[in-house]
């Protein structure tokens, strides 16, 4: 019956994906002004936002040996202000409402992007024009070194996690001296520190001209007005001068070249990599499908394989990274603890073989493309940002010449056979293969005693949102459905939310709530773990289950051409989760192993310990706030504990489902009301989420990190539960303070000091007393200085130091007019309706919250600083290399100093 059920699906599949494939469509209209500035307009008038996307086709290939770093080091001095506007970009950006607000370099390209309010596109256009044409006046000394500073800390940041290493030992194996791919985009520290003022001007004259440029405006505008904008605000900026340009060097490898790493991580890594044809090419595309044959889902080969069947590895991954000029094909898998990567790499090796002697099955051919279609779809609903539609269209232009290339991948995919993707893999996967080996770092130790070093020993012998209108109604077993129509995308989204969480275990072992939601999607009655991976591949459809700190959820999203057999789908594993022990017992082994990476990785370790610290181990939010549990508590963990969970918790009375898409409460309660009608109501525990008392007085707690290039510094408190009535001036008080990149601690810490990549305050929301946490990464040898200048930040919130009105009013700005921006997705407007329903909000909670925000002032903002920070009664978590911290730590006298294992115990 089950493969009656997939060759049916198959049936389906093959019949729908041409008709959709077809329909997909980003219309545009492309002009090139007369200095060159080609402007693509797309319009989409679904929130009232335009998406602004320039595209520079200038990367780190054309940087050349010794001046590595530049193209990356220039991106952050744009936003360091230009000429007519002498102040930093995201701070002229965030208070009217931007978001989706960054900028990005890679090999190729470097990009700037925001989505803003309609009405604020005219002071968007002028700022992106003024530095795109006048830029070299406003960059000083003072601005290169801070920029140069901040950019060597995302170096260190980058080296300093687990892994961190393999990404330039692979970039420089791999292609030959003198490639425009052999040094990384974010370059060397000697080429950093050597970068001058003349370098960065030249720089800028050569490759920042409108000619070498894209401007996408997708959303609220039509091609007209958008045109007049452009040339009104781009139009006398002078062409840039003629560039020459590498368009093609593949650097296929031949035999095979290992190389060997240690790093301080738990688990062995294996990285294998051949070099492949540039994006656009029709090889890159079948590569890209073969990738996902291997390595994408519970049912592909290598995951069923290594993490499945042998489980010899906790996790795989395979993928084509496609760039202009070649690319690069990618397999990596982390070894079980404790198993040899012999062996891992040997089944890759086996799996690999197989697949390019037989080709993929026709099964598999439509699960990937159905996937890579449902994926794209989703990709597009965006207009901007990541992956968003004017992304794609600038990538398109910029790398193959035409916004809408992409439309020949897409049929390219959708008429692949077997043999075309099998070939593919022969020609490019047969022979020049880069293998790097990455090993745990042993652990050392040094002797109490030493030599008596007075003398030499005796010789011996040797050795605004435009949100849905809410609708409600109660299924027949009494579960609550609330639901918003958006039917411009054919997706419908659901989201069952249960009062359930990491809180939950304390009635079980910690790690029980996380386990059981990666489980449930493990097998049912009626289907095999790798039958519902199958499935929803064929269905396009993403289910997936998480839990927070207060909720557990159940997430579909489907396609709404199959939105019957998804749901049925969906409600099974709701229903008849049967948590198989083979499963069971891999699930644990990953989980185990993820715990493992927590506490050698710095803001892991903190955000283990710092709950117990907060609240007490027997408070419901005591437990590591990862999740993840105990490495006691998981190891003891069984089949049945999980059962157990779900036979708590998972009732209709305790749940609440969540609906967003392309469907009205008419067509969707009665499907409900058949799926869930057998699903009884049961009484359910009440979490233990009580009111703690703050610390008596202020404690710091060193995590010992041998060789840690970087100090995390986390510290904590706990604020009022969500739901209380002055939360709007909590967040308005924490995005001055530290939440947005204009906050106080970045400010101070990044820009100012340049000790740090980023520092940040988080109000982790909870129906509890929410944890408040601030944290900062940085240099080792800036530890004591960066903790003076938090307490010294703590303390200033609350006395000498209080909110102004221009900080009042940035903080307005930031919290209202991003809105539309944020609220674009079907996932963000459910996302917004979890948090309503997760913590009691009315209905016209984001109706109401602009006029909230904007009738607060200083004197309300001040109250609430004074009531929330406690300087006196932080805990502070430093991770560090103990050797070099702990003396400066001490000087500092911010507190009684103690030490805390990986575990949290006392030292």
């Amino acid at each position: 019956m089950r493969y009656k059920l997939a060759a049916a699906l198959f049936v389906v599949a093959c019949s729908v994906l041409h008709a959709e494939s077809a329909a997909i469509d980003v219309p545009y209209q492309k002009f090139v002004l007369k200095n060159g500035l080609s402007l693509i307009v797309h319009e989409d008038h679904k929130a009232p936002i335009v998406a602004v996307n320039v595209w520079y086709h200038v990367g780190s290939k054309n940087e050349r040996p010794g001046k590595t770093g530049f193209a990356h080091l220039f991106e952050h001095l744009m936003f360091g202000g230009s000429e007519h506007h002498q102040r930093r970009y995201i701070e002229a950006m965030e208070p009217i409402g931007a978001t989706d607000l960054n900028g990005t370099t890679n090999s190729d390209r470097t990009n700037y992007f925001e989505n803003v309010p309609t009405s604020a596109l005219d002071y968007t256009l002028w700022l992106e024009s003024d530095r795109m044409g006048h830029m070299l006046g406003a960059i000083d000394q003072k601005t290169l070194d801070l920029q140069r500073g901040v950019v060597q800390n995302e170096k260190r940041q980058g080296e300093n996690q687990p892994y961190g290493l393999a990404y330039e030992l692979i970039t420089k194996a791999t292609y030959p001296p003198g490639h425009p791919y052999s040094w990384t985009v974010i370059g060397s520290m000697d080429d950093l520190n050597a970068a001058s003022m003349s370098d960065v001007q030249e720089w800028f004259k050569t490759y920042y001209g409108p000619s070498n440029a894209v401007l996408v405006l997708a959303g609220d505008i039509d091609a007209n007005t958008a045109r007049q904008k452009v040339e009104k605000y781009f139009g006398d900026i002078p062409a840039g001068p003629p560039i020459a340009a590498q368009r093609l060097w593949v650097a296929k490898m031949t035999g095979s070249h290992r190389q060997v790493a240690q790093d301080r991580v738990p688990q062995a890594r294996i990285y294998e990599v051949w070099n492949v044809p540039q994006t656009g090419s029709p090889d890159a595309d079948y590569l890209d499908m073969l990738s996902r044959v291997l390595a994408q889902g519970k049912s592909s080969r290598l995951y069923k394989r290594l993490v499945y069947d042998d489980q010899i590895a906790t996790d795989v991954s395979a993928f084509n990274s496609t760039q202009e000029i070649g690319g690069q094909f990618r397999i990596q898998a982390t070894a079980r603890p404790g198993d040899d990567l012999t062996k891992v790499e040997k089944a890759i090796d086996e799996e690999l073989a197989r697949l390019l002697e037989a080709g993929p099955t026709g099964l598999e051919v439509e699960r990937v493309k159905n996937q890579m279609l449902a994926a794209f779809v989703r990709g597009i609903e965006r207009v901007g940002g990541f992956g968003g539609k004017s992304d794609l269209l600038a990538s398109n232009q910029i790398y193959l010449g035409s916004p809408d290339a992409y439309k020949t991948s897409l049929k390219r995919i959708e008429g692949a056979t077997p043999e075309d993707i099998r070939s593919a893999g022969r020609r490019w996967l047969s022979d020049g293969v880069y293998i790097l080996e990455v090993h745990p770092y042993p652990k050392y130790e040094t002797s109490k005693t030493g030599a008596d070093r007075s003398k030499l020993p005796e010789l011996g012998a040797s050795p605004e949102l435009r949100l849905p209108k809410l609708q409600h109604s109660t299924l027949a077993n009494g579960m609550k459905v609330v639901l918003a129509e958006r039917h411009q995308t054919p997706i419908v989204n659901l989201w069952l939310l249960l009062d359930a969480g990491y809180a939950a275990d304390q009635f079980a072992l910690p790690g029980t709530a996380m386990a059981t939601a990666a489980l449930l999607t493990g097998g049912t009655k009626s289907r095999t773990a790798l039958e519902i991976s199958d499935e929803q591949g064929l269905l396009g459809a993403q289910l997936s289950a998480f839990s927070n700190l207060d909720t557990s959820v159940v997430r579909l999203s489907a396609l709404k051409t199959k939105l019957d057999p998804s749901l049925a789908l969906y409600s099974d594993v709701i229903l008849n989760p049967t948590f198989p022990q083979e499963d069971f017992q891999r699930q644990q082994k990953l989980q185990l192993a993820a715990i493992q990476r927590e506490k050698v990785t710095g803001i892991a370790m903190g955000l283990r310990v710092l709950p117990a610290l907060l609240y007490g181990k027997g408070h419901s939010y005591g437990n590591p706030l990862t999740g993840s549990g105990t490495v006691e508590a998981v190891s003891k963990l069984t089949r049945e504990d999980l059962v157990k969970f779900h036979q708590t918790w998972f009732h209709p009375n305790n749940g609440t489902l969540i609906v967003v898409g392309d469907t009205t409460i008419a067509e969707i309660t009665p499907k409900l009301n058949q799926l869930f009608a057998n699903w009884p109501k049961r009484d359910v525990p009440a979490k233990n989420i009580s009111r703690v008392n703050y610390p008596a007085k202020p404690v710091v707690y060193i995590m010992d990190r041998p060789g840690a290039l970087q100090s995390d510094i986390l510290v904590g408190e706990v604020a009022p539960p969500r739901n209380n009535p002055d939360q709007i001036a909590i967040e308005t008080m924490n995005s001055i303070f530290g939440a947005d990149f204009g906050a106080r601690i970045n400010m101070n810490l990044r820009e100012d000091k340049h000790w740090s990549y980023g520092a940040v305050s988080i109000l982790f929301p909870a129906r509890g007393q929410q944890p408040l946490l601030t944290y900062a990464p940085v240099q080792s040898d800036k530890t004591k200085e960066a903790l003076a200048e938090l307490s010294k930040e703590f303390r200033g919130i609350v006395s000498d130091r209080p909110p102004t009105e221009a900080e009042l009013q940035r903080a307005q700005n930031t919290m209202t007019l991003k809105l539309p921006g944020s609220h674009e997705t079907i996932d963000e407007v459910g996302n917004s309706i979890l948090e309503i329903v997760r913590f009691g909000l009315p209905d016209d909670y984001y109706d109401t919250f602009v006029r909230k925000v904007q009738s607060l002032n200083v004197q309300a903002v001040t109250d609430t600083a004074k009531s929330t920070i406690r300087p006196d009664n932080l805990v502070w978590v430093v991770v560090g290399d103990r050797s070099k911290i702990e003396a400066p730590i001490r000087e500092l006298g911010l507190g009684e100093v103690k030490f805390l294992d990986a575990d949290g115990n006392p030292i």
